[in-house]
């Protein structure tokens, strides 16, 4: 299935990304957020992972995942 949305990250927004997801203090929806953006991210420093590789990882629907693009 074609991606909906590419993620490309500046390197300000992915430290911004990592900042959350390593922070003692956050609610865990950010930052299984914030992972999943990290895994998608098409960007020089990405990993670019499938949507479903991606959803396994952070234990969401690939759905979910597929309509994360749109938030960032």
């Amino acid at each position: 299935m074609k991606k909906r949305y590419v993620v490309k990250l500046t390197e300000e927004e992915r430290n911004h990304l990592i900042d959350l997801v390593t922070r003692g203090r956050v609610a865990a929806y950010r930052r299984r957020h914030a992972e999943a953006l990290l895994l998608v991210d098409e960007g020089e420093h990405g990993p670019s992972l499938t949507d479903r590789k991606a959803a396994e990882r952070v234990r969401y629907s690939r759905r979910t995942i597929s309509k994360s693009g749109n938030a960032a």
